[in-house]
């Protein structure tokens, strides 16, 4: 794989995907990968995305139904380069998710997914 080759010299790979649990999970793949160098799961409570139906609906972003894995992969050479723990990522991973969830509801405040999914199918949200 494109990791093991060191000869492809330093890499460095961000994986952010939603936690969905169990062991098909895209995240528990990359967390069993031997490349993992960092970790983090930022609560669904904890942050917000850009919706998909961005264009076609007012609000931006929408309340998260998952936690999100942050993942780093890097190989020997990558993680010499850049060297990052768990602690800092999360540390970083926290600050920029706590400031996107934070702008992302009504007057810039905190939108929570049940308020979020009231709001109806025009506004976002889920039929009523």
């Amino acid at each position: 794989g494109l990791l093991a080759d060191a000869s492809r010299g330093p890499l460095s790979f961000l994986v952010v995907v939603p936690d969905w649990g169990g062991a098909a999970s895209a995240a528990d793949a990359f967390r069993r990968s031997p490349f993992l160098r960092a970790r983090h799961t930022v609560g669904a409570a904890d942050h917000v995305f850009v919706d998909g139906a961005q264009h076609r609906v007012p609000g931006r972003h929408r309340p998260s139904s998952w936690d999100t894995a942050v993942l780093l992969l890097q190989n020997e050479s990558g993680s010499a380069t850049w060297p990052l723990d768990s602690a800092t990522l999360a540390s970083t991973v926290d600050a920029s998710f706590a400031r996107a969830a934070n702008e992302g509801g009504p007057a810039g405040g905190p939108e929570d997914l049940q308020a979020w999914e009231a709001r109806g199918p025009a506004r976002g949200g889920k039929k009523r």
